[in-house]
């Protein structure tokens, strides 16, 4: 089987989200899959041959535009492509459909992998030209796929079609069970702090409010914004008893570094006003970590089954995130167990090898 996805703006930063590690694992996990990324050069790509081996880049040369340029993609390549993987409901995977359905060989597949978040329900939903273009590129594909089951039932309702539920993995070479010894009184989140998307404003001022009454720290994990540093050190002026207490790591980009974050973290807090899915809460939900989550993130609904697990918070609502922060520092966790049933439900769900072979046998089953 020869599997290309067709994905124009790949960055190095892609190839460890599902861009990269669908293809991949499935050439890591499976001797008759031969994966290809195909994609403008977008900068460098140091993951080459260190976290990714099994998956070959194909550049395209930049000359007509990312519409022309996969057409002709498409057009030269097509006795070779067996699976031809597209991501998003956008103009390009409509344009990309049709032109696989005029130039691909009959038995090929179009594997359209939505990467699907709220958004895309409410445009479905206009019943506009491009509501169209979207449930058309859906029809056209062979084989669509979304990340969450909530989400899934949704676009499933408004399609009428059978789009099947296929998560997002984690990748993590350093993925162990924590030692729930190593844990300590912390709060972590991890992203790009200070974007609107990522609310983190809300999480600083939820565990501000409470702070006093307790001795546990918030680490804010990723590039950050000149705003929200300047909104922690104005905090660190005006309480000094948090002095040390908030902390802004920037980005941590050695992966073993991170892992340890997980692993001593007791806490992951994830306030985003909205997600797709949020790859993050897979590597939370392995180090055993409590999820505290928004309301807003669909992934949300499959990993936290029980409060033995996590809670979900209205994503805008301060007051309710203050409050439960205040309530689950002060909660006397099972960690020990924690530990081992986050590992083992993120192993079983989440991680890539199971992801794809899942996906394999659905494309095998066409």
């Amino acid at each position: 089987m020869n599997f290309y996805t067709l994905f124009t703006r790949a960055e190095n930063v892609h190839l460890l989200k599902d861009v990269g590690m669908v293809p991949e694992t499935l050439a890591a996990e499976f001797s008759d899959v031969n994966s290809y990324l195909v994609t403008y050069k977008n900068g460098e790509y140091p993951y080459i041959g260190k976290d990714i081996k099994n998956m070959k880049m194909i550049f395209l040369k930049k000359r007509l535009g990312k519409y022309i340029d996969g057409i002709l993609f498409i057009m030269n390549s097509a006795k070779d492509i067996d699976v031809l993987n597209i991501y998003h409901l956008n103009l390009s995977s409509f344009i990309y459909c049709i032109a696989a359905k005029i130039f691909l060989k009959k038995e090929a597949k179009v594997y359209l992998k939505l990467d699907l978040g709220p958004a895309e329900i409410e445009k479905i939903r206009k019943k506009d030209i491009r509501s169209w273009i979207k449930k058309k590129t859906i029809e056209m594909a062979d084989i669509v796929t979304g990340e969450t089951s909530i989400l899934v039932n949704q676009l499933n309702e408004e399609v009428n079609s059978k789009i099947k539920l296929i998560p997002n993995g984690y990748y993590n070479p350093f993925a162990r069970m924590s030692d729930f010894t190593k844990k300590k009184n912390r709060i972590i989140t991890v992203g790009r702090l200070g974007a609107e998307p990522k609310n983190t404003e809300l999480l600083v001022d939820a565990f501000v409010e409470r702070a006093t009454e307790h001795d546990w720290e918030l680490r804010l994990i990723g590039p950050y914004t000149d705003k929200l540093y300047e909104k922690v050190n104005e905090i660190m002026k005006r309480v000094p008893q948090l002095s040390g207490r908030i902390k802004l790591t920037g980005e941590i980009t050695d992966k073993e570094m991170l892992s340890k974050e997980y692993e001593e973290a007791k806490v992951f807090a994830f306030p985003s006003k909205w997600e797709s899915f949020g790859l993050v809460l897979t590597e939370a939900l392995m180090a055993g970590d409590y999820l505290i989550v928004s309301d807003a993130v669909p992934a949300a609904y499959d990993l936290i089954d029980s409060d033995e697990i996590g809670k979900i918070i209205k994503s805008e609502d301060t007051y309710k995130w203050t409050e439960a922060i205040g309530a689950i520092v002060n909660m006397d966790f099972d960690y020990k167990k924690m530990c081992k049933d986050g590992y083992n439900k993120a192993n079983a769900q989440f991680n890539w090898v199971a992801i794809a072979k899942n996906l394999r046998e659905t494309l095998i089953m066409l």
